[in-house]
């Protein structure tokens, strides 16, 4: 065949096996913070929820106690700065002595520092002041989809170390792929990929590549390359 002399981009081709992962930077287990009875739950298995949809609602005394221990640091903080204060005034009038002003000041930073502890776990429960006696309700840290859910209404959790949701945001999805040795030298990052999946037969799918692993199997020697696709449906 004759024709004319063009240029044109030669592109090699690499296939391999893969599996489809969500990207672990969007999705979320939801544990319960503390032990507990599930008072209500507010989602159902399948559905979208926002970021700061609330989720669940548990009650147990640890929460109780907490709330408690709040009240009472405040309450001490308080009355800690009016002594302080007070002593402040007389010291300061020549009727107070240094020592009198110095045990006053240590009393209202151990109430100060008390107060900040309890504030503390009160956060990592996820609670404030404006939820005091009431149950704990357990909020999403992300927007995505409700993939997995373990409990249900009036279920007690004895021990909270078992994931009760699972929530992805399934916008776009990670396809690694097993790359074997002699082929790593053909991929880079920014690579265009396409993907075929057994389940929808004819269709192709445009992503690419994310990044390549670091380090080589040394029993099936491949490489694990990550390529991102967007899956808005």
């Amino acid at each position: 065949e004759i024709g004319v002399v063009k240029l044109d981009t030669l592109r090699k081709q690499v296939s391999a096996p893969a599996s489809v992962e969500t990207d672990p930077s969007k999705k979320a287990q939801i544990f319960p913070p503390v032990g507990g009875r599930i008072v209500q739950l507010f989602v159902r298995m399948g559905q979208e929820v926002r970021r700061g949809q609330q989720l669940f609602e548990i009650y147990s005394p640890e929460i109780a106690e907490v709330q408690t221990e709040f009240i009472n640091a405040r309450s001490s903080l308080a009355q800690a700065e009016r002594a302080l204060r007070r002593t402040k005034d007389l010291h300061e009038r020549g009727i107070s002595p240094e020592r009198e002003l110095e045990e006053a000041r240590t009393e209202y930073e151990i109430a100060q520092s008390e107060l900040e502890g309890v504030s503390l776990k009160m956060d990592i429960m996820g609670m404030s002041e404006e939820d005091m006696g009431k149950p704990l309700i357990i909020r999403s840290p992300i927007s995505g989809k409700l993939i997995d859910l373990n409990v249900a209404p009036g279920e007690f959790i004895a021990e909270p170390d078992e994931p009760l949701m699972l929530i992805a945001d399934l916008s776009s999805l990670w396809v690694t792929a097993n790359i074997q040795e002699k082929d790593i030298r053909f991929i880079h990052e920014d690579a265009d990929a396409i993907a075929r999946f057994a389940a929808y037969p004819g269709e192709v799918h445009e992503g690419t590549v994310l990044f390549i692993g670091d380090m080589l199997d040394v029993e099936t020697r491949t490489t694990r390359v990550t390529i991102e696709f967007d899956n808005p449906q």
